[in-house]
């Protein structure tokens, strides 16, 4: 007979990724800072989507 047993992640994937976006923007996350803050946020995204554009181009480029 087979136990299955039902494992619970403790972390929210949504702060995770909220988190490494913020990193891109700036973000130094020590002890004493606080959340990071819209802007913050923003300058993430922004450089999140530069990345992804170069991919896009890089595939329009060299086709597989």
């Amino acid at each position: 007979m087979v136990e299955i047993t039902h494992f619970r992640i403790s972390t929210n994937l949504g702060d995770a990724q909220a988190h490494a976006i913020a990193r891109l923007g700036g973000y130094l996350d020590r002890k004493s800072d606080g959340l990071p803050g819209w802007q913050t946020l923003w300058k993430g995204w922004m450089r999140v989507m530069d990345v992804l554009e170069g991919v896009h181009l890089a595939a329009l480029l060299y086709p597989s």
